[in-house]
């Protein structure tokens, strides 16, 4: 018996708004609907949002999202050290409930990332890197001290007593400039400079 295109073509269209013959029905039956708009989600927002996501997120759109110096995601965000970070191909900024959303960049963040990153004794990023008031240069705050940059010193942390009293002296901006070391044991005795 021979069937025409249109008859055939008839067939199966009823069929398959029927799921009859063990096929699927075109449509989904109503009391499944909600779980099909599920299953037909953006991939993105199936990975769980973390405490903090949102933070990172909208810190990246106030320095001007993919048009800014941190440019576009690399990946998602990540765990680290009890918080959150999301790198971007000009830096990254990392968050934890006690400092808030900051971003880390260039030779700061190289520099930043040696010392251990958020995991090591700075920890968390307590401002985004800033212009140095009073001189040319740029700085990050952290939890457990500062690092400096000039284009003549390259980066430099300096934490502890010793930046207590750097900070005095007027930090970069005073007599004594930018670091030229980071902070290191003294050789041959106890102590640090």
């Amino acid at each position: 018996m021979r069937r025409s295109r249109s008859a055939v073509l008839g067939t199966a269209l009823a069929l398959a708004f029927s799921g009859g013959l063990g096929g699927t029905a075109l449509g989904p039956p109503p009391s499944s609907a909600s779980a099909v708009a599920a299953q037909h989600s953006d991939p993105a927002s199936m990975v769980p949002v973390q405490a903090g996501d949102d933070a990172i997120v909208q810190h990246y759109e106030q320095l001007g999202g993919s048009a800014s110096f941190l440019g576009t995601p690399v990946g998602s965000a990540y765990d680290i050290a009890g918080g959150r970070a999301q790198d971007y191909t000009g830096g990254t900024i990392y968050f934890s409930a006690g400092t808030g959303a900051h971003e880390v960049h260039g030779a700061i963040r190289g520099r930043y990332l040696e010392l251990g990153g958020p995991a090591g004794f700075l920890g968390f990023p307590l401002t985004d890197e800033s212009a140095t008031p009073g001189t040319a240069g740029r700085y990050n705050n952290f939890t457990g001290g500062a690092i400096y940059f000039s284009t003549g010193t390259g980066a430099h942390e300096v934490h502890g007593a010793i930046r207590g009293r750097y900070l005095e002296l007027g930090g970069p901006a005073g007599f004594l400039g930018f670091p030229l070391t980071d902070e290191t044991a003294t050789p041959g005795t106890a102590g640090r400079y």
